[in-house]
């Protein structure tokens, strides 16, 4: 049977890609109402002490991310929306975050092959959502 947090992971993840492509925003209000969904949650299904754990992990993931907001590598919304998945599964944001990462190189590759092997020379952003999701389905039906 597929858990509700699985579910409720897949449609923020899916809602950001959405607004990521249109805007190259992912929105704070998204953010926000994915983590106190989760908040929420953890406090209706396991009680407080797991809501509780839910903010912690959440802090975590914007703590130990904050560093690569600083040097350009992540936006803001990418960071908030991996705090707001992390209200759901905590410690496997761990998994979220690598995979992600290892999806975002892989579509990075693409670009410089879609570019004929050429350097990319101006700033090329990508759109983190897509590996984002890419990586809840992905530990989604391996790891949650």
């Amino acid at each position: 049977m597929i858990e509700v947090k699985l579910i409720f992971i897949v449609m923020l993840a899916g809602a950001a890609v959405i607004f990521d492509f249109k805007t190259f925003r992912i929105p704070n209000r998204l953010n926000l109402l994915g983590f106190m969904t989760g908040v929420i949650y953890s406090l209706i299904q396991y009680g407080f002490g797991e809501a509780g754990k839910s903010i912690f992990w959440a802090a975590i993931t914007i703590a130990a991310l904050f560093v690569l907001f600083v040097s350009g590598i992540l936006g803001a919304g990418d960071i908030k929306l991996y705090a707001a998945l992390s209200t759901f599964v905590h410690m496997k944001i761990i998994y979220i975050i690598a995979v992600s990462f290892v999806a975002a190189a892989l579509y990075g590759a693409v670009l410089v092959i879609k570019r004929r092997g050429g350097v990319l020379r101006e700033r090329t952003r990508i759109h983190m959502s897509m590996p984002v999701f890419v990586s809840v389905l992905l530990c989604g039906v391996c790891f949650l």
